[in-house]
Formats: structure tokens, sequence, C-alpha cells
């Protein structure tokens, strides 16, 4: 504590020689030295002080502070030293003591003599604050490590609250079930109506399908052999959220252990792509022509890399892309490194889905759009951001220095799978030279924020990453229009351009415009229950299908849209409590997402993976990654209500 005196600065240090609790404390060996003196030293050291006295009654104490260079001119009288004596009596004894020597001070410290961590930077920063600022005292403080005002104290050897009158408090938050948690509650409900309805309907599907009734019965509950996304899938997808959300407590070893796999399985997914299968895994051998020659390779196959085919690759890199980024900008621990890399690792995977899996790419783009707002409104955030948008450059460079290294191979005459020529026919060369100065001057201005820029505009930053967002929006709409015009119809960003203009081909996104317009189509014929979960093959019925054959030379099962697939199989009201649980969760988060690190990392990686679920399918590969994400946000936005501190990632 300091307070206001007369003339000049002395330092008191209050240490009675009659402690109870722990005996003779103030001399107490601790580390090598006595307790009082790192209080003495760290004033000496200060430099701010004319005097520093020691205010004591016993001559032990009395020695000790004078052998590190404390004075102690007279000794605390014995009314001033019992167990019931006060500090500011003890402050006081001593200033009348020196008026009496005509000696008066201006400021004065009161420094008690157990406090080993005091510094002298500390006592330098409390006088000048006392000195410039016109207060009368200056009191440092510490925050409670857990609300106080619910406490027990012992009392008469029983246990009792210190404030009793907070034993009832109506306001005080309570942990009941929220509105997004009912909301999911109704759509398993519904979707086990579905499930539960269907199972007595199965003949129409027999009539149309060569399958048995008891395997449509296995379809609705279980869901189609290696797809499994029938009723049991979403009550576990449920019971996971709810888990998550209710007694999950997020310690950083787990997110290092999941950004350590994401490193592995993306590194090895890598080295797939690049013909190394070092352990055989890679399912080439299911796709030979007659002859025997390989059909596909890794440009071309269907099945990227062990986690499966291009669409479970997508999704999943949809999620680990934003997760590690957000988790790498919000992190202050020397493991940020491991999320840095777990970003890049993970970017470089999405890279191997090649034109097929252009469903996370638009995810990931958008995602990270619209996350700029919680980007700028921190300067190590945006500096760690512009950090691993340079290392993606670097890695789409030597993605296309690879593929076009290949390009020269093929020109060249050496041997590839069809589907891989017919893909390097298809590719362009990029200009490598141009990503990695982009990378260059990225990395620059992140090391810049970083490194050299100490002051940071949050708000007005804040602010404009908010107005930024729709500019960024509206450019990249007409870039889209300008770019697009000039690229050919079987280009993702002409058919984009087409989508935005409300034209939709048949043939767009590799069939998905035909199979999004009979899904929409079904829907009136099932609207309350759906078909069942799962059986969207059979809800397209016979006909349509034949027509998918004819066109497309497959049979669709999925509507490669979650929301025109739970509408087509669940039923509208299913779709409708699914939509208000995923708005439960979301709409509590955009704020909350700017103060709490853990939600905006996992929040920016559920916003990425519900966007690529516009596009791709949902198999229980990855799709529990998403409900868990859910998980931990609802957890947060409840930890935000509450007051709970941060978790240090």
């Amino acid at each position: 504590m300091v307070f206001n005196g007369k003339i000049n600065k002395i330092a008191i240090i209050p240490a009675r020689g009659g402690s109870k609790r722990i005996p003779r404390k103030n001399i107490k060996i601790f580390l090598d030295k006595p307790i009082i003196a790192y209080s003495i030293e760290a004033a000496l050291a200060s430099n701010v002080f004319d005097k520093i006295i020691v205010s004591t009654d016993d001559l032990e104490i009395a020695e000790t502070a004078k052998k590190y260079g404390a004075e102690v001119p007279f000794m605390r009288s014995a009314e001033l030293s019992n167990d019931k004596a006060m500090t500011v009596p003890v402050l006081i004894d001593v200033l009348e003591k020196y008026e009496k020597l005509n000696i008066e001070f201006t400021y004065g410290c009161c420094l008690y003599p157990c406090a080993p961590f005091i510094t002298s930077e500390r006592l330098k920063e409390g006088m000048k604050i006392l000195t410039s600022s016109g207060v009368d005292s200056v009191v440092p403080m510490v925050k409670f490590s857990y609300p106080p005002q619910r406490c027990l104290v012992i009392r008469n050897g029983e246990v009792t609250m210190l404030y009793p009158e907070n034993y009832n408090i109506d306001n005080e938050p309570k942990r009941r079930a929220s509105f997004p948690e009912w909301a999911l509650l109704a759509f398993i409900l519904l979707t086990f109506i579905s499930a539960f309805a269907a199972s007595f309907s199965t003949e129409r599907f027999s009539k149309i399908f060569p399958v048995g009734v008891d395997y449509i019965k296995d379809v609705v509950w279980l869901g189609k052999p290696m797809r499994f996304e029938g009723f049991i899938s979403f009550l576990f997808y449920g019971t996971t959220f709810f888990i998550t959300a209710r007694f999950y407590k997020p310690k950083r070893l787990h997110f290092l252990l999941l950004a350590g796999s994401a490193v592995l399985i993306s590194a090895y997914g890598v080295a797939q792509f690049l013909g190394l299968d070092i352990l055989g895994l890679f399912p080439y051998e299911r796709m030979y022509q007659t002859e025997g020659i390989p059909l596909y390779g890794p440009l071309s196959a269907f099945f990227r890399t062990t986690l499966g085919n291009v669409n479970i690759v997508s999704a999943y890199c949809s999620f680990a892309v934003v997760l590690f980024a957000g988790l790498y900008a919000v992190s202050r621990s020397k493991w940020q490194y491991l999320y840095l890399g777990a970003g890049i690792a993970a970017f470089a995977l999405s890279l191997t889905t090649g034109y097929s899996g252009d469903a996370h790419k638009v995810a990931v783009s958008a995602a990270m759009v619209l996350l700029v707002p919680y980007w700028t409104a921190d300067r190590e955030r945006t500096g760690k951001i512009l950090i691993i948008l340079s290392g993606w450059c670097l890695v789409y460079a030597a993605q296309s220095a690879y593929l076009s290294a290949m390009k020269r191979q093929y020109e060249a005459g050496e041997f590839f799978p069809p589907r891989d020529r017919s893909f390097l026919q298809a590719y362009a060369h990029k200009n490598i030279t141009l990503f990695i100065i982009l990378a260059a001057v990225l990395l620059a201005a992140g090391l810049c924020l970083l490194l050299l820029l100490k002051k940071w505009p949050g708000k007005p930053m804040k602010i404009a990453g908010i107005i930024f967002v729709p500019v960024l929006m509206i450019g990249g709409m007409m870039s889209l229009e300008l770019v697009g015009a000039r690229l050919s119809p079987d280009n993702f960003i002409w058919q984009a351009r087409e989508m935005m203009h409300g034209r939709l081909e048949d043939n767009f996104g590799s069939g998905r415009g035909w199979i999004w317009k009979n899904a929409v189509s079904v829907i009136p014929d099932n609207p309350v229950f759906g078909t069942g979960p799962d059986t969207f093959e059979y809800a397209l019925g016979y006909d349509r299908q034949m027509e998918a054959v004819e066109l497309f030379n497959v049979k669709f099962d999925k509507a490669h849209n979650i929301f025109l697939q739970i509408a087509v199989c669940m039923g509208i009201p299913a779709l409708t409590a699914f939509l208000i649980f995923l708005g439960g969760v979301f709409v509590p988060a955009v704020k909350k997402a700017f103060e709490r690190p853990l939600l905006l990392a996992f929040g920016g990686a559920s916003l990425s993976y519900a966007i690529q679920s516009f596009f791709c399918v949902e198999v229980p590969i990855t799709t529990p990654l998403f409900w868990i994400a859910l998980g931990v946000m609802a957890s947060e936005v409840w930890m935000a209500r509450v007051g709970a501190e941060n978790i240090d990632l």
C-alpha cells in the first residue's frame, strides 16, 4: 500500500516477532535466505525510497533486517505487537516518531515482510502511478480464482457460508436444458418417428428395388452398408453433442493430440497422393480395366488417401484447416507451432482432392472471410493469420510445381493411367513465382505485426473487419462474374457464376444439379416424416435412378446436401428442428467468440464444415468431429455466461 505524507519517500516493513500460525515466519528461510530479505532487496533495487525501515519488536528480526540493508531506527511497542495489532496504527506510530525528529514524508509504502514475489519493477510502477496521476493511494490487487460470494468458512467448528444471503440467488445462472438442446431432442425424436414409420412401409421400396423388407428395415435403423447413416448414427451424434456440451472439460493436451493426429493423417495422405503408399493402404486395386491396367492413379482416383473418397477428404479438410488456423491464431503457448503445422498440413491434404473436392475450398474460403472481424480485432491474431496464409501459398506453389512436373512427364511420353492422363491434359500451368512472392509478402507482414508493432487499435480494426466482410463478398461475386464468364462450362467457377444467376443445370457439380432438383421434387411425396433415415436412393424411385445411370453412369444414394437429405429422408419438421438447433448454437457464439479463443477456433471449424455440408455427404468417419465441435461451442457459450476463465491453449 502506498499513502500520502510530506517531503520524502519512505518504505515501512511491519514485521513483529510473535507470529502464531507460523512461528517466526518473518525470518523463516525461503530458498536460502530469510523471507523478509526479498522485500528489503526489492525496495533497495527500486531506488525510489529515501528510507527503508523495518518496524519490529524482535531483536533477531531487527538484526536480520539490518544485515540485508534496512534500517531499524526504533523498536515497536508491545501494545502494537500483539495478536490484535492492525497495520495502520503501526504505520502511524512510525510516522509520528519521525515527526518528533522533525522529519516528514510526502510518500510512503507499506511493504509486507512475507512477499517473496514482489519486484522492484512493481514498486517503481506503483510509485509512478502515485506521483503522476493525482490519486491518494495505490493498492495491488489480484483476481479471485473463483467467485467468493458462495465460499464456505469454519465458525465454531462448523462449516457455514461466509455470505449466507447468497445461498439462493434468484438471477444465478442455472444449467437448464437450453433452447438448442430442446431443438436437438425434437430432431432426434422426429428422426426416430421417421425410422419407425418407414419400418412399416418398406413394401413400397421392395416393389421398386430388388431388396428385401428386412434390408430396408436395417437401412433406416443402421444405415446403408459402408455408409451407416441410419437413426442409430443420429442418436449417437446427438449423444456426442450432449456429453461434450455438458461434461467435457477442455485441456490443452486434447488439442495437441488432435493437432498431432492431423499432421500424421495429412502427411500420410499427401505421401499417398505422391505415390508413396508406405503401408500399402491405398485402394487402387479396386479400379482396373479389363486387361488389368489401372484406370485411375493418384491424380484422379475417387478414393483419395486412407481417409476414403474425395468427399470424405474434402469434409475432413474443411473442418481441420480452419480449426488449426484458429487454434494457432489464438494460442499463446510454445505449442502454437504444432497448430500451425497441422493447419498447413491439412491444407496440403485438401489439395490432393484436385478438381473433385471444390466443396471444401468454398467452405474454407467463406469461413475465413466471415471470420475476418475476429482476426482483425487482435494484433497477434492478425499477424498469425497472415503467417498461416503464407504457408498455404507456399503449399499451393509446391503442389503446382509437382503437377507441372507430372504434365511435362506426360508430354514426354511417360505412362499414366487413363484418368490421370485426362487430368494432366486439362491441367494448366500456374504462375508459381507469383504465389512464392505472395507468401513472402504475407510472411513479412505477419512477422512485422508480431515482432515490431506494439500497439493495435482493437476496436476500430474490429469495426473495419466487420465492414470488410461484405466488401470482400461483393468483390468475390464481381470476380466470380468476370472470371467465370471466360471459362468453359465444365469449370466449377463458371458453374458457380451460372448458379449466382439462378441457373442450375443437371451436370453442375458432378451431377449435383440433377440430384438437388430431383430431391426437391420428391419432398412433397413424404413431407412430414420423409422416407426414413438413409433411404435417399429409394426415395428418388426406380425411374429417376435409371435416368441417373443413363446420364451419369451411377445411382445416387445421397442428396450431396445434408439439409436436402434430411428434408427428403426425415421430413420438413425434422429439417426445421435441425436448423433451429444449429441457429441456437451459432447465434450466441457470434458475440462471445471475440473473447473466447476456444469458441472462436471451434466455431470457425464448425462454420466451415456446415458450409461444405451444402455440397457433400455425411458419413460417420468425419461427422462426429462436427458434433463434438458444436458441443464445445455450446460449452464455451455457457462458460462465457458464468464468467469462467479461458483455457490456456
